[in-house]
């Protein structure tokens, strides 16, 4: 007999009682897990920056940053916003409603990880 939380076929039993896509779940990891996609939530975490800023900031190479905007984008959680109005045309980096969502629950996540270690490794 299978308890609440655990996996059962292509869906996950949350505490809530409503079932989450497994597949869906996998994908966002998917997208999260790639190489630089992380430094580069981190980095707009704090508002929009261009690509230049993104690569000063992260010292990410041009193509592997370029991969990794183009998965954040794709995953939903990162939009690319281009301004015509001016010369040169401006291209920005915000996150999505979905990207600082996902900010959120990894830094929830790993704030109770340090608890957990902080706790297991009990007083001094």
């Amino acid at each position: 007999m299978m308890g609440e939380g655990t996996t059962t076929g292509a869906q996950v039993k949350g505490g809530s009682g409503s079932g989450l896509e497994l597949e869906e779940m996998r994908g966002i990891a998917r997208v999260m897990s790639g190489k630089w996609c992380l430094d580069v939530l981190a980095s707009i975490s704090a508002g929009s920056k261009s690509y230049s800023e993104l690569a000063s900031l992260t010292g990410i190479d041009h193509k592997q940053l370029g991969r990794a905007l183009q998965n954040l984008q794709e995953g939903s959680l990162l939009a690319r916003e281009v301004d015509v109005s001016k010369s040169p045309i401006r291209v920005r980096y915000r996150l999505t409603p979905l990207g600082s969502e996902a900010l959120a629950v990894l830094d929830h996540l790993a704030r109770k990880r340090r608890e957990l270690l902080l706790t297991a490794e009990g007083p001094g």
